[in-house]
C-alpha cells in the first residue's frame, strides 16, 4: 500500500499534517534509495573482487602444479624489475633528502630548498652508506655557485646575527618583491634572461 495524500485524507488527517508526513516520508525514501545505491555498488565490487580472487586462485594452483615454467620466469622477471624500481626510487629519495639538507645547510630556506631539489640533476650525486653525500665539499661549492641568489645574507654583530639592511632605493625593493612572488620556473627564466 502506498502512502499517498488521498490515503492520508481518507484517514481524516488535516492538510497541513499531510504535507509534513509526505515530506518526512519522501526524505526517508530518498535516504533508503541512497543506501540501496551504495549497497549495489558494494555488491558489484564484491562480484568483481570474487572474480579476481578466482582468477588468482587458478593462477596459484597452476603455479603450484609447476606446469607453467614460463609463468614462473615471467613472474620472476616482473619481480626483479619491481625490485630494481624500488631500489632506484629509494636511492632517489635518499639523494633528494640529502641534497635538500645540504641546501638548507648552506643557507637556503627549507621551503625553497624543497623546490630547488626538483631542478638539480641528482644522477651525478653519490650517497655513502650512512646517507651522506660523497665529495660533500665539492657539491656544496657547486650548489652555492648555482643557487647563491637564494642564500640569505647576514652580518654578524657582537650580540647576534642580524640581516643585512636593504638598500634605500625603491627599484631594489620592488625587484626583491618581484623575486619573492616568483615560482622556481619563473626564477630560472629570470636568471637565464640576465
Amino acid at each position: 500500500m502506498a502512502l499517498t495524500r488521498k490515503f492520508l485524507k481518507a484517514m481524516g488527517i488535516e492538510d497541513e499534517k499531510i504535507e509534513q508526513i509526505i515530506e518526512a516520508h519522501s526524505e526517508s525514501v530518498t535516504a533508503l534509495k541512497e543506501q540501496i545505491d551504495v549497497a549495489n555498488e558494494k555488491a558489484d565490487k564484491a562480484v568483481e573482487l570474487e572474480s579476481k580472487l578466482a582468477k588468482t586462485e587458478k593462477e596459484l594452483e597452476s603455479a603450484k602444479a609447476g606446469s607453467k615454467k614460463d609463468d614462473y620466469e615471467k613472474l620472476k622477471a616482473e619481480y626483479e624489475g619491481y625490485r630494481q624500481k624500488v631500489e632506484k626510487d629509494r636511492s632517489e629519495a635518499l639523494k633528494r633528502d640529502a641534497m635538500k639538507k645540504l641546501l638548507v645547510e648552506i643557507g637556503i630556506g627549507e621551503r625553497q630548498a624543497g623546490k630547488l631539489v626538483n631542478h638539480i640533476d641528482l644522477s651525478a650525486i653519490e650517497i655513502e652508506e650512512d646517507g651522506a653525500i660523497k665529495n660533500i665539499d665539492e657539491v656544496k661549492k657547486t650548489q652555492k655557485e648555482e643557487w647563491g641568489d637564494f642564500i640569505g645574507k647576514s652580518t654578524t654583530i657582537s650580540n647576534g646575527e642580524v640581516e643585512t639592511p636593504p638598500r634605500d632605493s625603491k627599484p631594489h625593493d620592488e625587484e626583491l618583491r618581484a623575486l619573492e612572488d616568483m615560482d622556481m620556473a619563473d626564477y630560472i627564466k629570470f636568471r637565464e634572461g640576465k
